[in-house]
């Protein structure tokens, strides 16, 4: 599934916003769009965005490494790039601590996709927050 939002996000182009509600009418959850939304505003102003820079440098040191030793990144399909593995993407999301949510051999870029992005908060939403948690991430 992320392989196709990938291509589809990459090729039409979508909003933040607008891949809001294509995702929530895709999972049929459109109650959690509002609060998406409000992440994505917390995030990012709602806007397209790559690399968050204040928590770049901390990729490596609390992120890739960690996350090959645990088996859950690829070194070889998912080598370690300068400042890539940290948070990205409208909604906030670590591109090495979202892993779950990813297929094999991800890349740390296609959390810039908004339609990526905002299928992988969603999914972490419903996981995490949903109905009424409203601590870190999910407030």
């Amino acid at each position: 599934m992320i392989k196709f939002l990938l291509i589809v996000g990459t090729f039409f182009n979508f909003s933040p916003q607008q891949s809001i509600t294509i995702v929530t009418t895709v999972m049929d959850k459109p109650q959690i769009a509002k609060k998406l939304r409000r992440i994505c505003y917390r995030e990012s102003r709602c806007r397209r965005i790559g690399v968050h820079k204040g928590d770049a440098e901390l990729a490596y040191k609390d992120g890739w490494s960690a996350q090959v030793r645990l088996g859950h990144i690829d070194a070889k399909c998912q080598p370690y790039r300068k400042d890539e593995w940290a948070t990205r993407g409208s909604f906030g999301l670590s591109a090495v601590s979202h892993w779950a949510y990813m297929p094999e051999c991800y890349q740390p870029e296609w959390f810039d996709v908004p339609l990526v992005s905002a299928w992988v908060a969603a999914n972490k939403y419903m996981k995490r927050c949903y109905p009424k948690k409203t601590i870190g991430w999910c407030k």
